[in-house]
């Protein structure tokens, strides 16, 4: 789901289904795992459609905020 989770949590959710994650993902102290859970506390399936989103949200946020270098001169 494009989480930092941490080792741990990861090798515990591995190949859960998307209920059971929500559940070891909560354990998570990261800010950005408790706004995912938060933003998908009614889903319970996790499928293609929603890991493009994910991917398309975070390679913006990527782009516009961390990759952003400023107009060229």
């Amino acid at each position: 789901n494009l989480l930092p989770i941490g080792q741990n949590l990861n090798g515990e959710a591995s190949t859960a289904n998307f209920i059971r994650k929500k559940q070891i993902y909560s354990n998570s102290d990261y800010q950005t795992v408790q706004r995912f859970l938060a933003e998908n506390i009614e889903n319970d399936f996790w499928g293609e459609e929603k890991i493009v989103q994910r991917a398309l949200f975070l390679s913006e946020l990527a782009y516009n905020n961390i990759w952003s270098f400023g107009s060229p001169e």
